[in-house]
């Protein structure tokens, strides 16, 4: 394994903890600009991102590509519902399951915070060239994959 150095963990290479480390700085960066800026948590954002690439979706769909907790999409999700951002309707195909739908609102304030979650992304990726980030995307998206496999043994 490439994150071994004799018995020591090497916490520059040792992956879980690269991604923690990175992931933890992006999402504190960006919890406290939607906060700021749109009144917005992150976990708002992130379930109002899923009903605006994926619309009409239950929570469980946001909770197994997201990975968020059961209990605290449920309350975000009441949260953005109160604020009138999100459509409930029951889903005739499974009565004990709601589908979810941006409304007008919710899908204005999600382009408004689209701008700058884009304008820092840009940034963020600023020193890669374009071969980079697709390689970066690529191997992110298999990580992303490989992650369910984790669950699986």
């Amino acid at each position: 394994l490439v994150f071994i150095m004799s018995d020591q963990l090497d916490l520059n290479r040792y992956v879980p903890a690269l991604l923690a480390f990175i992931n933890n700085k992006l999402s504190a960066h960006a919890a406290k600009l939607y906060k700021d800026q749109f009144n917005t948590s992150l976990t708002e954002f992130r379930i109002l991102t899923m009903l605006a690439v994926e619309p009409n979706i239950n929570a469980q769909r946001i909770i197994e590509y997201i990975g968020l907790d059961k209990a605290g999409v449920s309350r975000t999700i009441k949260q953005l519902h109160d604020k009138a951002l999100l459509s409930i309707t029951p889903d005739p195909q499974d009565l004990r399951s709601n589908i979810l739908c941006l409304t007008a609102s919710g899908q204005a304030l999600f382009d408004e915070i689209l701008v700058s979650a884009q304008a820092r992304e840009q940034k963020l990726l600023s020193e890669f060239n374009h071969m980079e980030i697709e390689n970066l995307i690529y191997l992110l998206n298999k990580l992303h994959t490989g992650v369910t496999m984790l669950d699986a043994n």
